[in-house]
């Protein structure tokens, strides 16, 4: 894992190439604490750089920016290719020749022998490159299938950027960035700044799956980015051929599959360990890592005193039966808050999911042992496992008529006085019942399955409001499938997944230099599971049901079968208590962002403080707006 940044610079750059791309590179620091390399052509005006984690080939034949044999490609290159041995054998086969072990090395040699885009639909892994082809003067930035590695690229000026995090950019001469208002908007209503733009005007990030090619003959980028991989296209195919198989077999093709991809993950030059919640996901990973393992798997979790928050000791059993090095460290609330003031450096854009906390914390505690550690992200989209989808469906299918007439045509400011005098509503306030009255409404107005499911998920009347009522995007999926699961799950592969869940992981894992691998991401794994129809995860009104029965050949359903927790932490009770003046501050005082509607914050914060939880989390997305805001301005 690294950190990567470069530019494509006019003649008049007011700083020397080389003394600037160090620089740049080191604000990647975190990323890439081995080693830093760079790379100058000043011929042509582009400048590499390369922060280096050490994983594959810790020698210096692994340093970056690395050149191919011909030296027609010179690559910064963050990630890793599983199959690179794979690669390097029929490669070997080829004639190519190798002085290395580094899969840097075999990335280049495919890139000699296919072509670039030949090359890369054939590497699995996490990744974002940016390679140069000197021949053709064709700079290419690549992103990984499902969106693990982040790359972000704009123009400051007439000078091309890009780099693996936006602080990068702060060192570039004259670098002012202004905030897109659609992008801040968007955040208030998802969490995170969805792809492909950026809190920044003129910065995107590379979406998932695509690559973008810069022409350095024109200065100029060729086209948009272009698709090379789409889950869309694996759902798509399974309904035209879906899985049939009885569940045993299914079973059996499920655990072969899936032990191939953790074996090939679990090739490491370093220490490698795992991610234990003691949950359905990182339970099974755990277990096939220690069936592959000649040696304990080292497994880490985090634990809290409040019992609602703590998985700790489900882990604990799971670890014992496995026979596990575990390793599991309670934090207090102390601790805990003390991370806070610590996440805007980690988080290079605003970003509100306040389980960012706990999985710094595990990250962090990972790192003192271990430099890579494999997670089990990725199993609620591929089996179902979110209960809003049973919410949703139900809603969608048992919606009540009548109620759904009421609350399409009744006024919101006339029922909102009636609502607050009730005691379930009068805390709330009547500028705040009317809202939630105008959400329900809105809720009533979607024709399809894929738009309902996206209103009730991520609520927008409120967030919009903060913008003077300005109707905020729709980043939903086009696809309306027949399964009414895999177009709730589809959503999720193109929103939650890489905007939320893999920057949530990446970032906070990056800032304790701990590379994190997500088998259950792996592109043949998912080409294969999620051409299962979606009823045959369905058990019981929950999801998973699959991926469950997988997890108890290995270890007993009584240790794992409990309730989903999440990885969740108690915001509301600190934001009345240690952290509200933190909060007031941040919400209230000179230094706030003057583009939202301060009055509604004022209403929403003082009906919380009376007990209301019901915008707890677009509090906490308003809190780390200010501080990320505070912090970069």
């Amino acid at each position: 894992m690294c950190g990567i940044t470069g530019f494509v610079y006019q003649e008049n750059l007011q700083e020397d190439p080389e003394k600037l791309i160090t620089k740049m590179s080191k604000q990647l620091y975190s990323r890439g604490p081995d080693g830093q390399g760079s790379w100058v052509e000043k011929q042509v005006g582009i400048a590499l750089g390369h922060r280096r984690l050490s994983i594959q080939d810790t020698s210096n034949a692994g340093s970056q920016p690395m050149h191919s044999v011909s030296k027609r490609f010179v690559i910064t290159f963050n990630g890793e290719i599983y199959n690179f041995l794979e690669l390097k054998n029929e490669l070997s086969n080829l004639g190519a020749v190798f002085v290395g072990g580094s899969d840097t090395e075999v990335i280049l040699f495919a890139f000699e022998t296919w072509g670039i885009e030949v090359a890369i639909r054939k590497f699995d892994g996490m990744f974002a490159f940016a390679v140069f082809d000197r021949q053709e003067k064709l700079l290419y930035l690549v992103r990984d299938r499902l969106g693990e590695k982040p790359l972000y690229y704009g123009y400051r000026g007439k000078d091309f950027l890009f780099a693996s995090g936006l602080k990068a950019f702060q060192e570039y001469p004259g670098w002012n960035p202004e905030i897109d208002e659609s992008a801040l908007q968007a955040y208030m209503r998802f969490n995170h700044v969805p792809d492909p733009l950026s809190i920044y005007k003129g910065i995107n990030k590379l979406a998932p799956g695509h690559f973008q090619v810069f022409d350095l003959s024109s200065k100029k980028l060729l086209g948009k980015p272009e698709k090379y991989w789409d889950v869309t296209t694996i759902f798509e195919s399974g309904h035209l051929n879906p899985v049939t198989m009885p569940d045993e077999p299914l079973l059996d093709e499920m655990d072969i599959c899936l032990s191939k991809v953790i074996k090939k993950q679990m090739i490491s030059d370093v220490p490698l360990g795992a991610f234990l919640s003691g949950g359905i996901d990182s339970s099974l990973i755990v277990a096939m890592m220690q069936k592959q393992s000649s040696r304990p798997v080292k497994s880490f979790t985090i634990g809290f005193g409040n019992a609602e928050f703590n998985e700790a000791k489900h882990a604990k059993l799971v670890a014992q039966h496995l026979g596990c090095e575990h390793t599991e460290l309670y934090i207090t609330p102390d601790e805990a808050k003390d991370v806070i003031p610590m996440l805007p450096e980690f988080y290079d854009e605003p970003f509100g999911d306040a389980s960012q906390i706990p999985t710094y914390l595990v990250a962090k505690l990972a790192s003192t042992e271990v430099t890579v550690a494999l997670s089990g992200d990725g199993g609620d989209e591929a089996f179902a496992g979110y209960s809003r989808y049973f919410n949703t469906i139900s809603q969608w299918n048992n919606a009540d008529h009548f109620k759904t007439f009421l609350k399409a045509h009744l006024p919101a400011n006339l029922l909102a006085p009636l609502l607050s005098l009730l005691p379930r509503y009068k805390t709330l306030g009547r500028a705040l019942i009317a809202l939630k009255i105008q959400q329900n409404k809105r809720n009533t107005q979607y024709n399809n399955l894929s738009q309902f499911y996206e209103e009730l998920t991520y609520h927008s009347v409120m967030s919009d409001k903060l913008f003077s009522g300005k109707t905020s995007k729709s980043y939903l999926s086009a696809h309306q499938f027949s399964d009414e699961l895999h177009t709730m799950m589809l959503h999720d592969y193109k929103i939650y997944l890489p905007g939320d869940i893999l920057t949530k992981v990446d970032r906070a894992a990056m800032a304790c230099s701990l590379e994190t691998r997500v088998p259950l991401l792996d592109h043949h794994w998912l080409d294969f599971v999620l051409k299962i129809p979606g009823y045959r995860n369905h058990q019981n009104g929950s999801g998973k049901a699959l991926l469950k029965q997988l997890l108890y050949r290995h270890v007993p359903q009584d240790i794992v079968d409990r309730p989903k927790q999440g990885f969740a932490i108690p915001i509301g009770p600190w934001l009345r208590g240690a952290l509200k003046e933190w909060a007031e501050t941040l919400l209230f005082d000179q230094e706030r962002y003057e583009g939202f509607n301060h009055e509604l914050i004022s209403s929403i914060w003082a009906a919380f403080q009376l007990g209301r939880d019901d915008n707890n989390m677009l509090l906490w997305r308003l809190l780390m707006f200010e501080a990320w805001h505070r912090s970069y301005k």
